[in-house]
């Protein structure tokens, strides 16, 4: 497959640019930071897909563009034209797209099956490759230097012989024949050590045993005991039950007796002395003040007689000064209205505006507008489609203009080549000139073909027959049979000698240049329906495009009905273009924004109004009641109010205090003779509810109710007591009857029960002393960690040792495989590398180095020069070590089987080549691309004649 262009939408500091690639090398140039390496990882990521954030290769995703992807024009083997798209989307390596030539899109399966068992570490490792690797020549020796190239003509990569080494290292690490510190060895030595210790122990498990039995036997014994003790305790622990048992009942039964005498004052409630004392205090309290206030009374009226007091201004003074407070405020009340007049006009000069911009005239098409974060989300996301949908057909409209310019040019190739054929009469002519020319040399042939059948069969007979008579004595016979047959050989000869000249002298000039023109009419008729062929698979391409076009435009009028949709199911006015719909939604919200403030500033002036309605309401009541005129504004009605009040208050004042306090007195002394009536009224109701007819009988009620809830509280805690000491098939009834039955004392009994209990706690503590024994016995025994731990010691680290051993295994048979897999190699893919890179080899030095080969089993090249000297790579010079790399990683690359042929890809690889040697080398590559496309990247510009056969393309550094 050759890359016939390069498309990138967003890569790296690449935006929107796209290289076609010419020439089967093409050679790209750009100075430092102009985007060569970045150019590599883009094929790379198209190919194989963009790296993982998780992975330590560059991303490259573009600063100042949304797009990060871009598209791969290949031409395969079969002609066939197909473009990898791989953008990103949903997909964290990028979605992929392929597009054949009749318009079929393919997707990532087809992509991996088209590259076969090719990853991007194979593509790096054996396609693409540069300075780098030729800069490690220069850094190793001896047999490093060996290895390197050897390795470069395996895989391209040094990365079998690092994965050999660390196996290697691992191993040595974990086990050697007579090794000390490897990991295996250590742990073989300490189980063995663990395994004598177990043996140690083994020997002293019969005594073991023993005290083990014994501390078993001892431990049942004392079992025993503790479960007889447990049963005389709770023996003991039952006949002290029922003693306390029958003792609370018999408290029980004395209360309930007690309890019934005083049932009759069940009904007297407690809180009735309670209130006794507070209605006895209130009635005390107002006889005193009762006292007070005739006194008092009695001074201020002798004092002063025929005072007048004028209620009415009096009673209106709390108003008056209300209103002269409320001055400040209803100026204020003024002001706000007047500013939120001005408010209101501003707001709505700006919802006219916003109208004004959406050329909207009715604002009843916007009051019902839905505004929501649902629907500015759903918008949001109509105008994402929008533009992606755009950039699409921006992307597709150049492609189509591309394509319809290569259709043309086709076109006119083909016109070209049209106007080149001769007319059909020259043709024909040409045709029957050759064709009766021909003729004739043919028949000339058949006829002397049966002639010189006949001739050599009879010259043959007479040989042979010769040939017999000689061997057989006929001497004379034979040799004039043998010169017969000789003579009829020298015949044909001359015959054939003659046909040949006659046909030179017939085949005439004119014949040639006819033979000529009818070729080249063969080959301008070929060159015709090849560009025919192009011509119509162009326009099939062509045809694509221009129905992928369409499809977008009916996929955009299909997001224009969606739009429309969006403003029917949330009442927005039509909305012309997607462009605008951010816009206008925005300007919509804003003036449903203004007009919500308009209408919370016509709330707020309506309360401000209502307020100042409210002011002067209160201000013309208060002056009908005093009687002041109603003609003067408002702030000049509440001044002369006040000062109506302040002289009415002086003239009046002295008369209006001693009624004052004359009158307090009398409302005083009516106040506490009421509050006397109710109290002494409140003492007879508790009283009568009681049942007592004076103050000692009542408080003799209240007592013994006190008594009554005291012994009820007892019996009460009396039988909470008794029924939690119950067991469940008992009842207090069944310990009443037992109480009232003969009962006989339990004092005998117990003392029987205390001495079996001191008997059996002495038994007790003769065997825990004879247990302790035998466990002090024991621990001796076991001192140092038990036999179990160091058994279970023993068993861990036993695992841990077949855990190495495996791992020593497994990396034992990694080895070998990879000791198989470089036999395979060497036998099967090895030969056809160093053909090829022999062949290479030999070209590049210009046949001073005639052939490359590696001794079996040794890792390493041997080359031969054109005396038979044989060189390891470490005796070759530098650069002649680079070109043999070259030649390596060239055969490598030609003898990796792949369905389709894969692009070489080399960055500057022959920067450090001096003039003869970049010579040679280029001219390998030219060998190489007989086959393949090469594609160099580079920052210094080759040789004038190295460019003449190479298409370059120059990157700029901005």
């Amino acid at each position: 497959m050759n890359i016939e262009k390069i498309h990138i939408y967003g890569f790296g500091k690449f935006i929107d640019c796209s290289i076609d690639i010419q020439q089967p090398i093409h050679i790209i140039q750009g100075e430092n930071e102009a985007g060569k390496s970045t150019l590599r990882a883009f094929i790379a990521a198209i190919l194989f897909g963009f790296p993982f954030k998780k992975e330590k290769r560059l991303r490259y995703q573009p600063k100042k563009s949304s797009s990060y992807g871009g598209s791969l024009t290949l031409r395969l083997q079969s002609e066939k034209v197909i473009t990898i798209e791989r953008v990103m989307r949903n997909k964290a390596a990028g979605d992929v797209a392929v597009y054949l030539e009749n318009g079929e899109i393919l997707g990532e399966e087809w992509l991996l099956s088209f590259l076969g068992n090719m990853d991007r570490t194979v593509f790096q490792g054996i396609f693409c490759f540069g300075l780098e690797g030729l800069s490690e020549i220069e850094q190793l020796k001896g047999d490093a230097l060996n290895r390197y190239i050897y390795e470069a003509g395996m895989t391209g990569t040094k990365r079998v012989f690092q994965m050999d080494k660390d196996i290697d290292s691992e191993l040595s690490a974990l086990f050697k024949p007579k090794g000390k510190k490897p990991v295996i060895n250590k742990s073989i030595k300490e189980l063995n050590s663990q395994l004598m210790e177990l043996r140690k122990w083994e020997r002293e498990f019969d005594r073991y045993s023993m005290l083990l039995k014994q501390k078993m036997q001892f431990k049942q014994e004392l079992d025993a005991l503790q479960t007889e003790k447990k049963r005389l305790l709770k023996e003991k622990e039952n006949l002290q039950r029922k003693e306390t048992l029958l003792r609370s009942v018999q408290e029980k039964i004395e209360l309930d007796r007690k309890a019934k005498v005083l049932e009759p004052f069940d009904k007297v409630a407690l809180e009735l002395e309670e209130q006794w004392k507070h209605y006895n205090n209130d009635r005390t309290e107002a006889e005193k003040r009762i006292e007070e206030n005739n006194i008092r009374i009695q001074q201020l009226s002798s004092k002063h007689s025929g005072a007048f007091v004028n209620w009415t201004i009096i009673n209106a003074k709390d108003k008056i000064y209300a209103l002269k407070e409320k001055v400040p405020l209803y100026k204020k009340y003024v002001k706000d209205k007047e500013g939120l007049g001005l408010s209101i006009q501003k707001k709505k000069e700006k919802a006219a505006d916003r109208l004004e911009r959406l050329g909207i005239l009715d604002e009843g098409q916007l009051e019902l507008s839905v505004t929501t974060i649902l629907a500015e989300k759903e918008l949001h996301q109509i105008i994402e489609k929008g533009k992606e949908l755009k950039e699409r057909q921006r992307l597709l409209e150049e492609q189509h203009i591309e394509q319809q310019r290569k259709l043309d040019l086709l076109k006119m190739d083909l016109f070209e080549l049209e106007q080149q054929r001769r007319p059909l009469s020259e043709c024909n002519n040409s045709k029957r000139i050759v064709f009766d020319q021909e003729y004739l040399e043919k028949g000339f042939r058949r006829s002397g073909n049966t002639t010189e059948v006949m001739l050599q069969l009879a010259a043959i007979i007479f040989l042979t027959l010769g040939c017999w008579e000689i061997l057989t004595g006929s001497l004379l016979f034979g040799g004039v049979v043998s010169v017969i047959g000789t003579a009829a050989f020298v015949f044909l000869f001359y015959r054939k000698q003659r046909q040949k000249n006659s046909f030179e002298e017939s085949d005439n000039q004119n014949y040639s240049e006819h033979k000529q023109l009818l070729e080249q009419d063969q080959r301008t008729e070929a060159a015709v329906r090849e560009m025919k062929w192009q011509s119509d698979r162009e326009e099939n391409i062509y045809q694509s495009f221009v129905d992928r076009l369409k499809e977008a435009a009916v996929k955009w009028k299909g997001l224009e009905n969606e739009l429309q949709e969006w403003c029917s199911r949330y009442q927005f006015p039509s909305i012309n273009s997607i462009h605008i719909a951010e816009s206008f939604f925005q300007a919509v919200r804003e003036w449903k924004e203004l007009n919500e403030e308009i209408l919370e500033l016509k709330k707020e002036q309506e309360m401000v109004s209502k307020d100042l309605e409210e002011i002067k309401t209160e201000v013309n009541d208060i002056a009908k009641l005093t009687g002041f005129p109603l003609d003067n504004p408002l702030e000049d009605i509440k001044t002369g109010l006040w000062e109506r009040y302040k002289r009415e208050e002086q003239e009046n004042n002295i008369y209006l205090k001693e009624a004052e306090k004359i009158d307090a007195a009398f409302q005083q002394k009516q106040y506490w003779m009421t509050k006397k009536t109710n109290a002494v009224k409140l003492i007879n109701n508790l009283y009568k509810t009681a049942e007592a007819d004076n103050q000692e009988a009542f408080f003799h009620a209240i007592s013994q109710k006190k008594q009554y809830l005291e012994w009820k509280k007892q019996k009460q805690w009396l039988e909470q007591q008794i029924t939690g000491q119950l067991l469940p098939e008992e009842t207090i009834e069944d310990w009443v009857k037992e109480l009232h039955s003969t009962f006989t004392q339990p004092e005998e009994k117990r003392g029987l029960l205390h001495d079996d209990l001191v008997s059996l706690e002495q038994k007790e503590q003769d065997l825990f002393q004879t247990l302790a024994e035998v466990r002090q016995d024991i621990k001796k025994i076991e001192e140092g960690g038990t036999y179990e731990e160091k058994l279970q010691q023993f068993e861990e680290d036993k695992a841990n040792l077949r855990k190495r051993i495996h791992q020593w295994l497994v990396l034992k048979t990694s080895k070998q495989l990879i000791e198989q897999a470089k036999a395979v190699y060497e036998k099967e893919r090895q030969p056809q590398v160093i053909q090829k890179a022999s062949s290479y080899f030999s070209y590049i030095t210009r046949e001073k180095y005639e052939r490359l080969f590696a001794p079996a089993g040794e890792e390493k090249f041997i080359v031969e020069d054109s005396s038979g000297l044989r060189f390891s790579p470490e005796e070759l010079s530098r650069g002649t070590a680079e070109q043999l790399y070259l030649c390596l990683r060239l055969a490598l690359a030609e003898a990796y089987s792949q369905a389709e042929v894969v692009p070489l890809i080399m960055d500057d690889p022959f920067v450090n080549f001096d003039q003869v040697r970049q010579q040679s080398a280029f001219s390998l590559l030219h060998k190489a691309a007989a086959n393949r496309q090469v594609i160099y990247f580079t920052c210094q510009i080759p040789s004038s004649r190295v460019l003449s056969e190479c298409a370059v393309t120059r990157l700029s550094s901005s």
